[in-house]
């Protein structure tokens, strides 16, 4: 079994903060359409579970990456399982 995985970009110190945001602004908005939300809606659901607001992610390292977690725990099963295919 090969126990590597990709490190998430989140995680990489050579992408610029700004582009992190981009990135997270992205996968914010992927969530929202998959769930039938707008992005309002994600936004405001996403400030009462986490107490981080998505487009204030700027000033807020700590949240971005709580955000991350949480975004990446509630991924659709179709890419946990593509996922697994890939890394073992």
């Amino acid at each position: 079994m090969n126990n590597k995985h990709a490190i998430p970009t989140i995680y990489d110190p050579e992408i610029s903060y700004s582009e992190k945001c981009k990135l997270m602004l992205s996968l914010c908005q992927s969530m929202a359409k998959h769930k039938g939300m707008t992005l309002d809606e994600m936004r405001e659901f996403i400030i009462k579970k986490l107490n981080v607001d998505i487009k204030k992610l700027d000033t807020n390292p700590v949240g971005m990456l709580l955000l991350y977690e949480y975004l990446y725990s509630q991924r659709p099963a179709t890419c946990r399982n593509e996922e697994k295919k890939r890394f073992h």
